[in-house]
C-alpha cells in the first residue's frame, strides 16, 4: 500500500470530483503505482459511490493518462483488470505559499528579491511573500503557545503542518508490505491459495478498523469466501459459500482473542489476513474432500 503516492495524488491539481478515486486506487498500490487491480464493486463500496459512477470515474483517470492498463483489459469471468498509475501525469498544482488567499501572483524574480534586499527562499517563493518566511516557518516548529487558539496556530503555521503530514506519509510508505503466507504444498490447498486475493482481506481490515474486531473478521472472511468462488468457480462450483464461510469463521474464532490482544494494529492486519485466508482455503478443501469421499 502506498501512502507516498495517495498523498501525492491529494496535492496533485486533479479535477476534485476525481481525487477520492485515484486516490484510494493509489494507496492500493505499490510505490511505483503499479498492481492496482481493485473489482469496482469493491471501490464502489469503498467511496460510498454507485458501480456505475466508479466505472465513469475509472475511465475519465484513463484518459488523463493517470491510469494505464497492464492486463486484462476486457475484463471478463474471473478476471479483473489491472491498472498502473502514472505519477508523472498527475498535473501539477502550484505550492501552498502561492496559493494563499490574495495571493496567487508568481513570486519575485530572483534579480527582483535581490533589488529589494530580500533573501529568495528555497522553496520556491521569496522571502518578501506573506506566510512564506522561513525563518517564521522554522519558529512554528517550536512548542505551541497555550495562549493561541488551535485554529489561529493551524492558520499561522499552513507550510509546517503540510511538511509534517508529507512526513508521516513518507514514512508510512516506506514501510516494506506484509510477505504473503507460503504458498501450501497440497496440490489442491495450492490451487484455492492462488484464488486468494491476499491483498484485498488486508484493505477491508483496513477499511473497516472503526468497527468491532469481531465484525471486521466478518467481514473479511465473507470478502475472502466470496473471492474464492469467483476465481476458483470450477473447483467451489460443488460448495455453498455459507457452508465455507460458516466453517472458516468458527476457524478463526478459536484464535480470535490472540488475534485481538495484539496492539500493533499493522501486525494484528498480517496475522488476521494469514489466519482468515487459511482458514478458508482449510474450510475448502475438507469440505471438498468430503464431497468427494461421499460421492466415490
Amino acid at each position: 500500500m502506498s501512502g507516498l503516492l495517495a498523498g501525492k495524488v491529494w496535492l496533485s491539481n486533479l479535477p476534485r470530483k476525481l481525487k477520492p478515486l485515484a486516490a484510494s486506487l493509489a494507496d492500493i498500490a505499490n510505490d511505483d503505482g503499479t498492481s492496482i487491480y481493485p473489482s469496482v464493486a469493491h471501490m464502489a463500496w469503498r467511496l460510498g459511490a454507485s458501480e456505475r459512477l466508479v466505472q465513469v470515474n475509472l475511465a475519465k483517470l484513463k484518459s488523463l493518462g493517470v491510469l494505464e492498463v497492464v492486463a486484462n483489459a476486457r475484463g471478463g469471468r474471473n478476471l479483473t483488470v489491472e491498472y498502473r498509475m502514472v505519477e508523472e501525469k498527475l498535473p501539477a498544482r502550484s505550492p501552498w505559499c502561492r496559493s494563499r488567499k490574495g495571493e496567487n501572483h508568481a513570486p519575485f524574480k530572483k534579480t527582483d528579491a535581490a533589488a529589494n534586499g530580500e533573501q529568495p527562499d528555497p522553496k520556491g517563493c521569496s522571502a518578501g511573500e506573506k506566510g512564506s518566511n522561513s525563518a517564521h516557518e522554522r519558529a512554528q516548529t517550536s512548542a505551541p503557545d497555550p495562549s493561541v487558539s488551535v485554529s489561529e496556530s493551524l492558520r499561522s503555521a499552513p507550510a509546517d503542518i503540510e511538511r509534517q503530514w508529507s512526513d508521516g506519509i513518507q514514512k508510512l510508505s516506506r514501510a516494506k508490505p506484509f510477505p504473503f503466507p507460503t504458498r501450501p504444498a497440497d496440490p489442491l490447498s495450492a490451487e484455492l491459495y492462488e484464488g486468494i486475493y491476499w491483498k484485498g482481506i488486508e484493505n477491508i481490515l483496513f477499511d473497516t478498523k472503526r468497527l468491532a474486531f469481531p465484525e471486521q473478521i466478518d467481514e473479511a472472511v465473507k470478502l475472502a469466501t466470496r473471492d474464492l468462488f469467483l476465481n476458483r468457480t470450477g473447483k467451489m462450483m460443488t460448495l455453498r459459500p455459507s457452508d465455507v464461510e460458516d466453517e472458516a469463521r468458527k476457524k478463526v474464532d478459536r484464535g480470535i482473542n490472540i488475534l485481538e490482544a495484539v496492539v500493533d494494529f499493522s501486525l494484528r492486519v498480517r496475522l488476521s489476513r494469514d489466519a482468515i485466508g487459511n482458514a478458508v482455503i482449510a474450510t475448502a478443501v475438507e469440505l471438498l474432500k468430503r464431497g468427494i469421499h461421499a460421492s466415490a
